[in-house]
């Protein structure tokens, strides 16, 4: 049985911005398998959190959006589809649609116009090892519909090579008007690895857990980032918010349905000050509560 991994990376929610629009923003997960066979059609989907930009505000006519692939030579991305949606994740859509390769080789042929721009940028920023190299695909249209809050989610078809071995697949996503110069306006995800062979591998750690669990967060005390875990028996609605010793909500790291198994989430607290911090898992009728210390 084939494990799927679901990589989460929780942001303070003031960072968090407007993909395709003016502003800055974040990815927040990355689903993929954790193996495939050679030559099989997986599908990779990246969820984002947006919020307007407090300091740009919002463009009228909207961005193109972009989304960067860093894949194996011999693997071919067959599609790349966005949906943004106001709200909490599984909201109804607002605006969405595909997106279209930028092929370096015909510059000319990209409505944003910087096909040269951001394969030259990605592999001066974040440099492919040997043996792969980044793909970009940018939103066939602007979108013009002005979000304050919401998520985008992108779903990537693509085909596994012929080699086997194990790959770290990168991510990236931006609009069309991206200055580098301002890290918040871009996010970057690495490390997602995928295992390819020429038999299926079956995943022995696939197991249901049989109850639900949170764990202490790793390292406590922190700075600035900490890793939490927890477990689900079954497919379950799930909230984690993080509070200060007031009650006060700090922000949500998940609001959403979510499978079977564990789940992992990386909080950076980079904008937060010092001190002790509740986190707190519902799921059904179950809550769990968990302290972790910041120390700057």
């Amino acid at each position: 049985m084939k494990k799927l991994v679901t990589k989460k990376i929780a942001v303070y929610s003031g960072l968090l911005s407007l993909i395709f629009m003016t502003g800055c923003f974040t990815i927040l997960s990355v689903q993929q398998p954790a193996s495939a066979v050679r030559g099989e059609k997986i599908t990779v989907k990246l969820l984002v959190r947006t919020e307007a930009d407090p300091d740009w505000g919002l463009i009228n006519d909207g961005q193109y959006g972009i989304v960067g692939i860093m894949i194996p030579d011999d693997w071919f991305i067959d599609s790349v589809k966005y949906s943004a949606h106001q709200g909490a994740p599984g909201s109804s859509d607002v605006f969405g649609g595909d997106m279209a390769y930028l092929d370096p080789a015909d510059p000319d042929n990209s409505p944003g116009g910087k096909v040269d721009y951001w394969t030259d940028t990605l592999n001066v920023h974040y440099p492919p090892p040997s043996g792969m190299h980044w793909e970009v695909f940018q939103s066939i249209k602007k979108d013009s519909t002005q979000l304050d809050t919401g998520y985008v989610d992108v779903s990537i078809k693509m085909t596994v090579g012929q080699n086997d071995g194990t790959y770290d697949i990168a991510y990236f996503v931006s609009m069309a008007t991206l200055d580098f110069d301002y890290e918040r306006y871009y996010s970057y995800s690495s490390g997602n690895s995928i295992t390819v062979s020429a038999t299926a591998i079956d995943d022995k750690n696939d197991i249901q857990p049989s109850q639900v669990n949170l764990f202490q967060n790793y390292p406590n005390p922190f700075n600035p980032q900490t890793t939490i875990k927890y477990t689900l028996k079954e497919r379950s609605n799930v909230i984690l918010n993080v509070f200060d010793l007031t009650g006060k909500s700090v922000c949500t790291l998940v609001k959403d349905v979510q499978n079977a198994g564990e789940h992992t989430i990386i909080f950076k607290a980079d904008h937060m000050p010092s001190g002790i911090y509740l986190y707190q898992l519902k799921t059904g009728t179950k809550i769990f509560t968990r302290k972790m210390v910041l120390i700057k």
